[in-house]
């Protein structure tokens, strides 16, 4: 349901999300694709715009839960991996191979909400993509929250699959 206020169209919050999921969704698929048929072009042009949409899906469930229309419990499934802290080496060298070292000693679950948080705060210098041998895209994030370096691993399917249920638990008024 959605509604006109003035030459702008008022869109439920919880659609908002849906769409973005879709089309991150959409899009990691035709980013696979391009990887495999080497099209540089299509997979810059593909990733431009599911970054777009990443971000839209942080702006809006972080947004929710902020303001009380979604509780913290929705944002809290793993949807990849996180070392923190890490050292500016070991950013580097995980960034150079595309993948995080699971036997890291401060490696550990990456829920959901945080995994927002990077997606809004990484630096694209150390963050790059992994597609596995089964077909799995990753994203290898890296970055700085105050002084301690962080990296990340975010599986793009699991990250849609629990914002997707996220997305489901938005209220229509928030919590008193």
């Amino acid at each position: 349901m959605s509604r006109f206020v003035g030459h702008f169209e008022i869109i439920p919050r919880a659609r908002r999300a849906r769409e973005a999921i879709r089309s991150i969704r959409r899009r990691s698929k035709l980013f696979k694709k391009a990887i495999a048929d080497g099209d540089a072009r299509t997979i810059e042009t593909v990733s431009s715009r599911a970054w777009d949409d990443l971000t839209k899906l942080f702006e809006t469930l972080r947004n929710e839960r902020d303001h009380g229309y979604m509780d913290d419990v929705e944002l809290s499934n793993a949807v990849g991996l996180l070392i923190e802290p890490a050292t500016q080496q070991e950013q580097a060298l995980i960034a150079a191979k595309s993948k995080i070292d699971r036997s890291h000693v401060n490696c550990g679950p990456l829920n959901l909400r945080e995994a927002l948080n990077k997606l809004g705060h990484y630096n694209g210098d150390l963050s790059t993509y992994r597609v596995d041998g089964r077909g799995a895209h990753y994203l290898v994030l890296g970055g700085r929250r105050g002084n301690r370096y962080w990296v990340a691993e975010i599986l793009v399917s699991r990250l849609c699959k629990e914002a997707a249920s996220a997305a489901k638990a938005i209220r229509q008024f928030p919590r008193s």
